[in-house]
Formats: structure tokens, C-alpha cells, sequence
């Protein structure tokens, strides 16, 4: 149906409407021009109100109709959900020489209200496909203005407008979720694949929260999610925020100095990482609570398998954070070239694995800071190793008065330094060492130095034994079993 200048739609009762094409004349400045328009039995009614700014724009006519269905978007970037959508779509485009120029444009759509039952509202988008294409070819708005009672929505504030014509469509997005399929940096499609850890990788410029950072004209209403494993390993390189993270068994992230994962601003969140799962830990910050650290997700939205594994490996002094999980497997000290040192700050860990320092200083952290616990014990399960160089100490300054506790309940390999207290026979700057394990344990390695504070025998066995094959500085040995 073709409008001239100055013919009108007249809809008797609120019923009737074109169900096709809808052609209307405008001028060349701002104004408002509704299109009554529907599908089927649907009314669909269309609402164009222009700015026009700097007074750019020629006249003509604008065509609007409304079709279904849907039709399918390539998987690439953030797709809308085709499970949850309104079931139809605005085709608006210019006609008879008109030209948006640098107006700009908001559209109120309608539709039944059925339609929009299956949406979460604070979760949809309204999403646009230029006509005549521009750069971007796609737009997404997520701040809406919803009258539910009508079933119409439209952009708010109006004044955030459309910069041209096209498919406008309504609905939420596809959740991406990206799984690690090789060993390689976060923003690196080679990275990740759509389709399972063995799928082909997804398409050149994609990765996990990809579009985060971009102007408002680029909103997306969901965040992505990844999950980690196969035996990679993937280097956090950006700062994205994501509804989901998972570093499955094998799976490996390494978080880069400076680099961190926040919770989606725009939903729920989670971040888990799985029994056998593994974090290496390059940054100054550790992990802290709320929205703070590595891993920046609500304290109820982690969770972390008391069977994962842990490894410090920056080239900066490091600390484990007020919220370092209470119970680990393995724990491993590698940082860079025996210089640097990894601060262990927590009120109580236990790993139940081993205790690996391949090369840097792990040290008690004496920290006088508010909040920080008054001491640091720590339980080891498995067996203590401590490499050429490296060293296992307590912080040579601080509070004079605290007393660290480490209990090692398997053997102790040292062919590095374990000192205990850096002072010899010195109370202050000191840890309490206690054996507990079942049976008896060994202290033995090559070339290293030992010297603890206070050895405490509690072994429950009167004919279990510590037996050292190392030199060894004791300043006191207590027990109820020596």
C-alpha cells in the first residue's frame, strides 16, 4: 500500500492493519510517522521518530513491513537466541530517493503480548541490521523501554536513537560458550572452538568476551562463557567479564600479571575450578574476596574443588589472598629465577598433595596490616620438596611476636634452604614445626640448608621416627612422643 502526501490510515474500533508493505512519504527534517502494520492476525505496528541535528537528509518515503520468520544468523559474534525471541522481525527502508543523512532515528515496535512472555526483559535486545549497510553491520541496544501491558518496546532514553534503517529484531542472545581446544593466549581464536574441546577453532577476531570494552552502540546483554580442559593450557591476556568459567580436570588457565576475571555486570555468575584443575598464578594479586584479585565473581559464585592444584610462577613477589581456598592438592612455588618471593598470608591451608618450590622464596608472611590473621599454620599431607636455590623461609621482619605452624605429615626432600628461623636460635620471625605423620618420615636431600625453630614429635607411636640423612639446626624439640 502506497501513502501520499497528506492521505492517513484510519483504523476503526483499533482493528484492522496492512499486512504487507506500507509505504509512507516524509520530509526531510524530524518528525514522527507510525506504520499500521501486522502479520497474519498480529498487529504490528511500527513507530520512526526522527532527529534531525544538523539538518542533513533528503525527502521521499520510508517502506515498513513485518515478516516472519526468523531467519537464522551465521554463528559468529554474539547471535541472537533462537529459542527466545519474538517470533517476528521490522524490515524498514528508505524509498523514493529519501536518505537518512545524519538524522537519527528511535523505533517503537509492537506486538502481541504473548510473544513476550518466553523473555527475560532485562536481558533482551533489540537488534538492528543496517539498510543500506554500514559499518558496523550490526547494532544491539539493550537499554529498552518496555510497556508490557502492550507488548511495545523501544530504546531508553529515546534520545540514544538508531543511526539509519534496516531488520530490526527482538530477543535475547545465544549464550556463547567457547571450550578450549589448544594451549595458547586468551584472544586467540586458535584458542577455542563453539563446538567441544576437539571442534574447529572459532572464527578469526573471536574469543571469550570479545566486544567487552566497545562504545554503548555495541551493548550486549549477555556475557560469554568458558570452559577450560583437555589438557590445555590458556593464558589470560585481556580483562573480561564473563557469566561462566570453569577450569575442568587438566584444564589450566595462567593468569598474567595484571590480569584478572570479573563476574558479568549484566546477570548471575560463576567461576569453578574442578578437582585436578590447575591455576597458575602470575600476578601481584592473589585471591581476595568479592570483587577483588584474580577472580573478581561474588564469594557464593566460586567455587573451588578441594582437590585442585596451584602454582605461583611471577617474576614479582606474589601473595595467596585473604580468600586462597583452605583446601588444596598440590602446591607448587616456581617463580622467577630464585628472586622473587611468594608471601603465604592465610589464616589455614591444608594440601593434601605436595608442596613443590622449584625455584623462588616461599616465606610466612609477617604482615602488621589490619585483617591480615595474627599467624599462618599451614598443613602439608604429602611431601615437602625444595629444589637447589630455592627456599622455604618466614618473613625476616614485621612482628617480632608471631609463631607460624607448619605440619608435615610425609617426608621432606631439601636440596635448597628451609629455615625456619631466619635468625638462628632466635624466637622472633619464627615457625613451629610439628611431625604427625602415620609411621615414620624422612628428612633427606643434598646440598641444602635446614634449620627450624621448634620441632614438635606428635605421632600418636612411640616406635615411629623422624630420621634425618641431612645436617640439621634445631633450636628446641618438644612432644609428646620424642
Amino acid at each position: 500500500v502506497v501513502m501520499a502526501t497528506g492521505a492517513t490510515v484510519q483504523r476503526p474500533y483499533g482493528v484492522g492493519f496492512v499486512d504487507g508493505t506500507l509505504r509512507k512519504p516524509f520530509a526531510a527534517g524530524a518528525g514522527s510517522v507510525l506504520f499500521e502494520i501486522g502479520n497474519g492476525t498480529a498487529y504490528t505496528p511500527a513507530t520512526l521518530t526522527f532527529q534531525n541535528p544538523q539538518g542533513n537528509g533528503t525527502a521521499g518515503s520510508i517502506d515498513a513491513i513485518n515478516l516472519t520468520p526468523v531467519p537464522p544468523e551465521p554463528f559468529v559474534g554474539n547471535r541472537m537466541d533462537l529459542n527466545i525471541y519474538v517470533p517476528r522481525y521490522w524490515h524498514i527502508t528508505e524509498a523514493d530517493g529519501f536518505t537518512t543523512g545524519s538524522r537519527t532515528v528511535n523505533a517503537l515496535f509492537g506486538f502481541p503480548p504473548a510473544e513476550a512472555a518466553p523473555l527475560t526483559l532485562a536481558n533482551t535486545v533489540i537488534r538492528r541490521r543496517s539498510i543500506p549497510a554500514q559499518v558496523p553491520l550490526w547494532q544491539d541496544r539493550r537499554t529498552l523501554t518496555w510497556n508490557t501491558a502492550q507488548a511495545t518496546v523501544e530504546l531508553d532514553p529515546p534520545s540514544l536513537k538508531w543511526n539509519g534503517l534496516g531488520d530490526f529484531f527482538i530477543g535475547q542472545k545465544a549464550q556463547r560458550i567457547f571450550y578450549s581446544r589448544n594451549d595458547g593466549p586468551w584472544d586467540d581464536p586458535n584458542s577455542w572452538s563453539f563446538f567441544g574441546h576437539d571442534g574447529p577453532p572459532v572464527p578469526a577476531g573471536e574469543y571469550p568476551n570479545s566486544d567487552w570494552g566497545m562504545p554503548p552502540e555495541y551493548e550486549f546483554e549477555t556475557r560469554d562463557s568458558v570452559i577450560i580442559g583437555n589438557k590445555n593450557t590458556i593464558t589470560l591476556t585481556t580483562l573480561p567479564e564473563l557469566a561462566y568459567v570453569e577450569i575442568s580436570s587438566t584444564g589450566t588457565l595462567v593468569v598474567d600479571n595484571s590480569r584478572y576475571l570479573s563476574a558479568s555486570s549484566l546477570g548471575n555468575s560463576a567461576f569453578v575450578l574442578r578437582d585436578a584443575g590447575n591455576l597458575n598464578i602470575k600476578s601481584g594479586e592473589g585471591i581476595e574476596s568479592g570483587m577483588n584479585g584474580i577472580i573478581r565473581f561474588n564469594d557464593n559464585d566460586r567455587l573451588f574443588g578441594p582437590a585442585a592444584n596451584y602454582e605461583f610462577s611471577g617474576a614479582l613477589n606474589q601473595y595467596f589472598g585473604g580468600a586462597f581456598p583452605t583446601t588444596v592438592n598440590n602446591l607448587t612455588i616456581n617463580t622467577d629465577n630464585n628472586t622473587s618471593n611468594v608471601f603465604y598470608n592465610q589464616s589455614n591451608v591444608t594440601v593434601n598433595g605436595i608442596i613443590d618450590i622449584f625455584s623462588g622464596i616461599f616465606l610466612f608472611d609477617n604482615e602488621t596490616a589490619a585483617g591480615v590473621p595474627t599467624n599462618h599454620p599451614l598443613t602439608l599431607n604429602g611431601d615437602l620438596l625444595i629444589a637447589t636455590g630455592a627456599t622455604f623461609t618466614v618473613e625476616g621482619n614485621g612482628t617480632a611476636t608471631r609463631t607460624h605452624t607448619l605440619t608435615v605429615n610425609a617426608d621432606v626432600v631439601n636440596n635448597g634452604n628451609w629455615i625456619m628461623c631466619p635468625v638462628p636460635n632466635s624466637p622472633n620471625f619464627k615457625a613451629e614445626t610439628i611431625f604427625s605423620g602415620t609411621g615414620s618420615q624422612t628428612i633427606t636431600g643434598s646440598g641444602g640448608t635446614t634449620r627450624l625453630y621448634g620441632v614438635t614429635l606428635d605421632k600418636n607411636d612411640p616406635l615411629a621416627t623422624v630420621d634425618c640423612a641431612v645436617d640439621i639446626e634445631i633450636s628446641r624439640v618438644g612432644g609428646p612422643a620424642i
